[in-house]
């Protein structure tokens, strides 16, 4: 690069001001805003100070409100390199040399090299330093050392930042800078969420048409011709000055990745799961993903929107295979069927004859190739009548259980279950405290020669994989137990959903998903349904036993169905 030197001290220099405020320096969000105090207070300073200098023209401003000074890629500062470039300034002005940048060898280098190299005069006010006046080795020393107190400045800043918003998670306060569609920042606490009832009843309503059998992608069209606003498009619109950079258009439209968002998000159930992701360094705007573990987890911080039943429920569609022919409606047994041989999916197909056609399912290894299965074909029509009898018939069972229950307390069911979890609980909490000590025993181990390096590679892995799997069962019976002590027990909730569905005379995707784990496909004449809360009828059934109700029917009909 080519030296310019300066030399005309009569020489007007066309010079542009550079203010910049990050987030954590002041104020610059806030609502209605359109930039800081600061970075206003910024730019009159600088007035002040140039108007004495009349060989100073200012002609341009650039600024950066909301950019942390340890990253130089902001789009202020980089159009003030453009203009240098293009000669049309020659002079940079700024309040001190935190604004120009906090990070110590890059602020150095344009201050020293970069701005010299092209012939560009260099002002920090409040620093007292003018590099057209230079006081040869006092600012040799004194440019680097500021700048390095700079960056420090930011590395505590930062440090404190994340130790605050740490505890703020932990504490179950929300401290995004913006709320999840569905929800509002409640005006009197920043940090709690309130419901926005319009958005909400979106939200509802992409849940129901899920459990109603659509998918993903029909949602996003069916929102979409209701010209409904997606969740950004919808925050711009309420004045929130939100930005992303996947927008492309003046309205992007709701789309089927909104929507699987919007499903899988635990907020709606009244859980704040915070800290998913953190930066690398302060000096890097760049992202990592944080383990599940790590993560900061809170209950009941904000007022639900949907049911911790509903969600769990849609979680589990989520997982399921659901694809449709159609690519919208999402057939009732889509993910249920699955061949009673190989244990595999079954696979919907469409065969024509004499001008109509005709549904089937097959075994989808044996489509897939003929020699890992037979086909255990079946109709489609066939199939949904015989399900549909089951189901029938297991809604008998259950309501005449449902009776019987009528005259027992329910809340000593519930205590016995509540007891029964405790103890289960217990026995993981043991289980994960000895794999944890025998983690540290074999390191132990390693440290006395007992063991080789690979040996302990080995069982420390072991160990740790039996935690894992431990945390994750008493993590599921947990949650039962939750559950259960708020009156949301799983005797109530599918008892409930049976009453639901006491009359029903067609097969529905909202019945299969409610009651039925799987259907077996023996051949074309013999299937066999599973039904969920098997477990739950058992605990039940036993309960009842114990309390001399032995007059209801209690028998559930798990036998193969055959028909003809």
């Amino acid at each position: 690069m080519k030296t310019i030197e300066i030399n005309n001290k009569d020489k007007i220099f066309k010079a542009a001001i550079y203010v910049r405020l990050s987030k954590e320096d002041g104020d610059s969000f806030l609502l209605g805003k359109n930039e800081s105090d600061s970075i206003t207070n910024q730019k009159l300073l600088i007035m002040n100070h140039i108007k004495k200098m009349p060989e100073i023209d200012v002609v341009e401003i650039f600024e950066d409100d909301g950019y942390t000074g340890t990253n130089f890629k902001r789009p202020g500062f980089q159009k003030l390199l453009a203009a240098i470039r293009e000669q049309r300034i020659d002079c940079v002005v700024v309040k001190d040399f935190s604004r120009l940048g906090r990070e110590y060898l890059e602020a150095g280098k344009y201050i020293e090299k970069i701005f010299p190299a092209m012939g560009v005069r260099f002002i920090s006010v409040n620093d007292d330093y003018d590099s057209f006046r230079s006081r040869g080795q006092a600012d040799n020393l004194i440019v680097p050392f500021k700048n390095l107190l700079n960056e420090q400045y930011s590395r505590d800043t930062s440090g404190k930042i994340r130790s605050a918003l740490s505890v703020k998670r932990k504490q179950g306060l929300c401290v995004s800078s913006f709320s999840v569609y569905g929800y509002l920042k409640d005006p009197e606490n920043k940090n709690h969420l309130v419901v926005d009832e319009y958005a909400a009843a979106v939200v509802q309503e992409i849940y129901k048409m899920k459990m109603d059998g659509l998918s993903m992608a029909a949602i996003a069209k069916e929102l979409n011709e209701r010209k409904l606003l997606s969740p950004a498009d919808y925050k711009r619109d309420k004045g929130i000055r939100y930005r992303t950079s996947f927008k492309t258009h003046p309205y992007s439209g709701w789309s089927a990745t909104a929507v699987s968002r919007i499903l899988r998000n635990e907020v709606y159930c009244g859980t704040l799961i915070q800290g998913k992701r953190r930066k690398k360094s302060y000096k890097l705007n760049v992202e990592e993903a944080v383990c599940q573990e790590e993560q900061d987890r809170v209950e009941n911080t904000h007022e639900a929107i949907i049911t911790t039943v509903l969600f769990q429920e849609v979680q589990r569609l989520l997982k399921e295979d659901t694809r449709s022919g159609n690519g919208k409606m999402i057939y009732a047994l889509a993910g249920k069927v699955y061949c009673a041989d190989c244990k595999g999916s079954m696979v919907r197909i469409v065969v024509p004859s004499n001008g109509k056609k005709y549904a089937y399912y097959v075994c989808g290894n044996y489509k897939h190739n003929s020699k890992w299965c037979s086909s255990h074909q079946i109709s489609a029509l066939k199939l949904e009548e015989a399900v549909l009898c089951s189901i029938q018939a297991q809604i008998a069972v259950m309501l005449d259980m449902d009776k019987a229950l009528d005259g027992i307390d329910h809340l000593v069911w519930e205590k016995r279950e509540v007891k029964k979890l405790s103890a289960q609980i217990e026995a993981l909490d043991a289980q994960i405290a000895q794999n944890q000590r025998l983690r540290m025993e074999v390191y132990e181990d390693l440290k006395s020669g007992l063991v080789d390096r690979e040996e302990y590679e080995s069982l420390r892995k072991g160990f740790a994989e039996k935690v894992i799997l431990a945390k994750e069962a008493k993590k599921k019976l947990l949650e039962e137990q939750n559950t259960l002590v708020m009156g949301l027990n799983e005797q109530q909730q599918f008892l409930a959903g049976f009453r639901k569905y006491e009359n029903i005379q067609e097969l529905n995707r909202n019945v299969v998903v409610a009651l039925i784990d799987r259907v077996l496909v023996e051949d074309s004449k013999t299937i066999h349904v599973e039904f969920r809360y098997q477990d739950r009828f058992a605990s039940i059934d036993e309960f009842l036993k114990s309390q001399g109700m032995k007059d209801y029917p209690h028998e559930i009909n798990e036998e193969d169905i055959v028909f003809r």
